[in-house]
């Protein structure tokens, strides 16, 4: 709801935004890094209201460029603007958004950190992709020439400058900047601060503990934050209204919630994806990613890495040899055709020597799947005292193509709206919070609520 009477309580503002050459080329390098490990998602209606939303607050800025607005396809809440006036929200911050005056008071704040410099103060700040945050002792796996080419962006990315997220300081600066955009923008000041409380008992739902902080673990404590965006409002007369239950955005109907089937789904330790058939499990207890460009799965002790991709060379006996040219000077220990579970396949292991660091062994395994175009490889690398080999044997055989009963195991969700508290079916805590639910609401008029519903896996065109 937007409250057009209060612009004449705040003072006029105008806002330089520019930007250099290297700020642009900085934020274009993030839009590579983030659509190959994240992906966009496809809704241009859902995208139609964020850039609706930003346009409105373009207005109270002084842009000297055009700011442009990408949907990230990952199921973590999050928003952030970069250098370049690259502008990105994930879907899984909209499936907890109600109204679009939340989404604007998010998007004032987050644009606040560019316009305040606060990106090149912090570098990259806190929107490298998880893929990136690996602990020092297996950094020097990841020089490999086939990771580095996965990853596609310079690895000292990974030093903790890099990593680090803005200060209090700065979060509070954006804040009350973001606020007064918003605000003068015309909506509705307290959203901001209903939004990040919501955002925090999300979060404490999903960790079943309390929280000291927001699920933005690099942001103030949230309690503490919201009171001083409520101070603010006060101050300068803002009226505080009651939250009306369930959201206003009816675009949100049939947001793909938690993971997105098209780029496959990972359910423990296995991952099926539907397009092209294929079905496998890592180890036990290893961290697994998915990401556009690979699967990676991590091991427990952080030692031993997993990844699997679609290789670029069209058949196996080009793959190979590209391999054994890129690799001409790293010991051959294994190469033979294999069948695995009724598909050809190839397997090469390599004893790889570099400068100044332990020797690592290097296999990979490629598969012909009849669904995919090239053939599917595997790659598990791991310094010569450290490389798993029973793990990586018995991940590396599960390998197939899907079944029947593989579409009855995976599932995946999306948000629902519904008109009527009584179709309501699923958690009852998470759905309260997702619709600030509290006993005896009804459905307030052009509001709808949000329900969770589970599709089997089928095949995903």
């Amino acid at each position: 709801m937007k409250f057009l009477t209060w612009i004449t309580l705040l003072l006029a503002f105008q806002i330089s935004f520019s930007q250099t050459k290297s700020d642009a080329k900085m934020g274009e390098n993030q839009y590579k890094l983030l659509e190959l490990t994240y992906g966009f998602y496809d809704n241009a209606e859902l995208l139609a209201v964020v850039e609706e939303i930003g346009h409105n607050l373009e207005k109270q800025l002084d842009l000297d460029y055009k700011l442009q607005y990408h949907l990230l396809d990952i199921e973590e809440p999050n928003a952030f603007a970069t250098s370049g006036g690259y502008v990105y929200v994930t879907r899984g911050l909209l499936a907890l958004i109600n109204t679009k005056d939340e989404l604007a008071g998010i998007l004032g704040h987050e644009l606040s950190h560019v316009i305040l410099k606060h990106g090149s103060k912090k570098t990259y700040g806190n929107i490298l992709p998880t893929l990136l945050k690996l602990p020092g002792n297996i950094i020097g796996l990841i020089t490999l020439p086939e990771i580095g080419n996965i990853l596609n962006f310079p690895i000292e990315l990974t030093s903790e400058a890099a990593l680090s997220g803005f200060s209090r300081d700065m979060e509070s600066n954006a804040d009350k900047l973001g606020l007064e955009i918003a605000t003068k923008a015309g909506y509705y000041p307290y959203a901001l601060g209903d939004a990040l409380l919501r955002l925090n008992d999300y979060a404490e739902f999903l960790v079943n503990h309390e929280m000291e902080k927001s699920i933005f673990n690099d942001h103030p404590m949230t309690p503490k934050r919201v009171q001083k965006l409520n101070a603010i409002n006060e101050k300068k007369g803002f009226e505080r209204q009651s939250i009306s239950p369930g959201t206003a955005i009816k675009e949100l109907d049939q947001l793909i919630y938690g993971q997105n089937p098209k780029g496959g789904i990972i359910k423990d330790s296995a991952f099926i994806h539907p397009s092209i058939e294929l079905y496998c499990e890592f180890p036990s207890k290893w961290s697994v990613n998915n990401s556009p460009e690979s699967i990676s799965a991590l091991s427990d002790d952080k030692k031993s890495i997993i990844l699997v991709s679609v290789d670029e060379s069209t058949t196996i006996k080009s793959a190979l040899e590209k391999e054994l040219k890129k690799y001409r000077n790293s010991k051959v220990i294994e190469k033979q055709k294999i069948i695995v579970n009724g598909l050809n396949g190839y397997q090469l292991t390599l004893q790889v020597s570099a400068a100044k660091q332990a020797d690592k062994l290097l296999k990979i395994m490629w598969v012909d799947f009849p669904k995919s175009a090239n053939p599917i490889k595997i790659q598990a690398i791991a310094k010569v005292e450290d490389f798993p080999n029973d793990l990586i044997y018995k991940s590396f055989e599960t390998f197939r193509e899907t079944e029947a009963n593989d579409l009855d195991f995976f599932e995946y969700s999306k948000i629902v709206l519904i008109d009527s508290i009584s179709q309501m079916e699923g958690n009852q805590k998470l759905l309260n919070i997702l619709n600030n639910l509290e006993e005896k609401n009804s459905i307030p008029e052009n509001h709808y609520f949000k329900t969770i519903e589970n599709f089997k896996l089928g095949k995903i065109e």
